[in-house]
């Protein structure tokens, strides 16, 4: 007889962020650049803690609209979407009003 363990996490995790009319959620299909699932969610807050906090790098100069190449400062960011598609992955960004964003 083998024994069975399961651990469950009490972290919580973001289920769905809503940027204006735009949702997304865990394990939906993401429907820009190359698809896939969105398998991680980040808001601004847990963006920052988990990858900015306590380092040297400036959060206000990291992120840029994608549609000008212009800074965005980082109270602007709403999420980091993980995405899942085939056998690799990549992250996606938003800001507060919907916009399509990358971090340098």
């Amino acid at each position: 007889m083998k024994n069975v363990v399961v651990e469950k996490s009490t972290k919580e995790r973001i289920e769905s962020i809503t940027i204006g009319k735009e949702k997304f959620s865990l394990m939906d299909e993401f429907n820009y650049a190359d698809g896939g699932t969105i398998i991680g969610i980040m808001d601004n807050e847990t963006l920052f803690k988990e990858e900015f906090e306590g380092t040297e790098y400036n959060a206000d100069e990291a992120f840029f609209s994608m549609e000008d190449d212009k800074a965005v400062p980082f109270k602007n960011v709403a999420c980091k979407l993980d995405i899942r598609e085939g056998d690799g992955g990549y992250v996606y960004f938003f800001d507060n009003e919907g916009n399509e964003l990358y971090e340098d």
